[in-house]
């Protein structure tokens, strides 16, 4: 995890994992897990992080702080991806895993909770154009999202509308999902170059060939826009980067929880020897177009949720787009 070392954080949270490990008499398992998760917070990857769900049994039954108290108050970002991920990802990070974090944190009422699922797919007619909106690529069956997928691509097919693709809060999944999704939209002829290799960039990297889970005929033609928040991360973004690399889509929302050019994937849990806390570890990484890393140059605000403004950008695009010229 050389990654984690590099740059002032890098350094800075290794040098208070080192004392802390020397202190005598040892630390107790919450502490030791949050300074483990501040050095691997400092590699700007939310996929290498410490379990933390792993370390409770209890689901508080409260709602999730204000973004700005997660980020302001001392010991609640700590739990989250880092100072390196924009603002909006922090939050809607440490709001997504509300659940169990606030069962650690000491004086947080708690309960067992059940958290209610949203659909994974939908299309919502909004007169002058249809929301696709997609919740996940790795939640439920490969047989279940390729029965939702096509019976959303027949509506939006048959409403001849502009299109917003609703990725937010969508943390990623399988790429023959996303594949499915990009040739929904764009020619395979079309897709920008995707290369993969491991995660430590050993052994080179392989051109990745077009694999959707269902392939369509015809691609829609209808403008598209693809919105994005703090909780859009991995396979999502992949998928909206693509379609920016393309020329197909335009990007609206805040600034999501990774960057353009590539993202980790695949992590798998390791436990650790000693404390036996599990710790996540990606263990491929894809690359797009052959770029470095980048901002996708959205407006980061720490209230994630209220995103009003990327919306009315996003419709008034749409409605505008049927007056230009599909590139």
């Amino acid at each position: 995890m050389t990654a984690c070392a590099a740059g002032e954080s890098g350094l800075s949270a290794r040098n208070g994992l080192v004392q802390q490990m020397a202190q005598s008499g040892g630390l107790a398992s919450l502490p030791w897990a949050l300074a483990i998760q501040r050095w691997l917070a400092s590699a700007g990857d939310a996929h290498l992080r410490v379990g933390f769900e792993s370390m409770t049994d209890q689901r508080v039954s409260t709602s999730p702080p204000s973004c700005s108290r997660l980020l302001a108050e001392e010991g609640w970002a700590d739990f989250g991806p880092g100072p390196e991920v924009s603002c909006s990802g922090q939050c809607a990070w440490l709001q997504k895993t509300w659940p169990w974090l606030g069962a650690l944190r000491p004086g947080t009422a708690g309960g067992r909770q059940e958290v209610a699922l949203e659909p994974g797919m939908q299309v919502l007619d909004h007169g002058a154009f249809m929301r696709w909106r997609i919740s996940s690529f790795g939640e439920g069956s490969a047989r279940g999202f390729a029965r939702e997928f096509r019976r959303c691509m027949r509506r939006l097919r048959r409403a001849k509308k502009p299109v917003m693709l609703d990725l937010r809060g969508n943390l990623g999944g399988f790429r023959t999902r996303r594949h499915a999704v990009l040739g929904g939209f764009l020619d395979s002829e079309a897709w920008p170059l995707e290369l993969e290799g491991k995660w430590d960039m050993e052994g080179g990297v392989e051109r990745v060939p077009p694999m959707p889970l269902v392939r369509v005929r015809r691609p829609l033609r209808r403008p598209l826009a693809v919105v994005l928040d703090g909780g859009s991360f991995s396979a999502s973004l992949l998928l909206a980067d693509a379609l920016l690399l393309a020329g197909r889509a335009e990007v609206f929302g805040a600034e999501p929880l990774g960057m353009r050019g590539g993202c980790s994937g695949s992590p798998e849990p390791h436990t650790l020897p000693g404390s036996r806390l599990t710790v996540h570890v990606p263990t491929l990484q894809t690359e797009l177009g052959q770029a470095p890393p980048v901002s996708f140059g959205l407006p980061d605000a720490e209230e994630c949720e209220g995103q009003a403004a990327g919306w009315n950008a996003a419709v008034h695009w749409l409605l505008s787009s049927d007056l230009l010229p599909l590139r």
